[in-house]
């Protein structure tokens, strides 16, 4: 574990359980309204999916990236733009590349094929970034792509652009259905992670959703549990829920929660929205992951979001516990724990609240 300076003794605390070579880390990076999270696999193998708006990965993305001990020289071995929306892809080009501060990528960047975005300065930043590094330009990300992160450890490609494994294929317009969902599985842990891909509203009628999105998440869902087309998890589900779309009412539909069965539902957002959005919405926390209507047949999952929503409006749920920067670790074999940092900007740290940090047991041993 490298550091250029002192770091204070509570974020020594906080991170250097996780500097395990055994364990898989995943850190879920407060980049306020967006996405970012990093991946360290058991043999030191880092990804990192999406990476939030313009300027969040110059403040804040390359920042945690130091602070945990990834430092430039380092470099990343992966990238994956999950989908081309700016909250989602706009701090890359800050982060990877041949600058004089930025990572270079040594393997490859990955992206979900659209062309959305395709003549738009954000875009055109990013893909000259990614051509700028070892790996070169990011190419589409195959369905059933196997990224090996040490041990036995794995991320999977589970969706790409309408397409998932085992053969499936929902018709998809919209950027955010386009998404790319990965599954990352260490022994008997299971992450689910989709950036913003859509559950449509099959459910409608049990929790009142309205979304234009189609449903995706039903197809991947039924694919990856026993019977299905390409079965990778066992009847007990996914074990941390990575809610889509930062709690939107296009995602996290009843298929998918029924499911996947998540012990651990974690939530991207924070200020920057559009004052349209509400995010999150009640309909998703309070009424499918608290599991308050008849359609959701499985337990409330502890409830965790990086920051709580701005603007807020009517539909914008507090009841997930804004908690800062996210970090989980899995051994492998029985256990995987979360905690946090608490440096939120936008909401109460409610961490303690939250009672972490929190141990689980892992819910398929092997």
């Amino acid at each position: 574990m490298r550091f250029k300076s002192l770091i204070s003794i509570s974020i020594v605390f906080l991170f250097a359980g996780f500097l395990s070579g055994a364990d898989l880390e995943i850190h879920v990076i407060d980049v306020g309204w967006g996405c970012s999270v990093l991946v360290r696999g058991p043999d030191g193998t880092t990804v990192l999916l999406d990476s939030g708006d313009d300027g969040k990965g110059e403040d804040l993305v390359k920042p945690y990236l130091k602070r945990i001990g990834i430092n430039p020289e380092d470099g990343l071995d992966y990238t994956i733009v999950g989908h081309q929306h700016n909250d989602h892809l706009g701090g890359f080009d800050e982060v990877v590349g041949n600058g004089e501060d930025n990572y270079d990528v040594h393997i490859q960047n990955y992206y979900n094929g659209s062309t959305y975005g395709s003549t738009g300065k954000p875009v055109k930043n990013w893909r000259k970034a990614a051509k700028s590094t070892t790996a070169g330009a990011a190419i589409v990300m195959p369905v059933g792509t196997r990224i090996s992160l040490g041990d036995d450890a794995v991320l999977t490609a589970i969706a790409v652009n309408g397409k998932v494994i085992g053969g499936g294929k929902v018709a998809v317009t919209d950027e955010n259905d386009r998404s790319i969902a990965v599954l990352i599985q260490y022994g008997g842990f299971d992450y689910y992670w989709a950036s913003d891909l859509g559950g449509g509203k099959s459910d409608a009628s049990c929790t009142h959703r309205n979304t234009g999105q189609v449903d995706v998440e039903s197809s991947i869902i039924k694919a990856i549990l026993p019977g299905g087309a390409s079965p990778m998890v066992s009847k007990g589900g996914i074990d941390v829920l990575h809610v889509s779309h930062h709690g939107s009412e296009s995602s996290t539909n009843a298929n998918l929660v029924n499911g996947a069965a998540p012990a651990l539902a974690v939530i991207s957002t924070g200020d920057g929205q559009s004052p349209n959005f509400q995010l999150p919405r009640k309909i998703v926390i309070e009424k499918v992951l608290e599991a308050t209507v008849p359609c959701i047949k499985v337990d409330a999952p502890l409830i965790l979001q990086t920051e709580e929503g701005k603007p807020r409006g009517p539909k914008t749920s507090k009841a997930g516990f804004s908690v800062g920067n996210i970090v989980i670790h899995a051994d492998g074999r029985k256990k995987f724990t979360v905690e946090a940092d608490g440096k939120v900007t936008e909401g109460p740290n409610e961490v303690t609240a939250a009672g972490l940090p929190r141990t689980f047991d892992i819910d398929d041993t092997p």
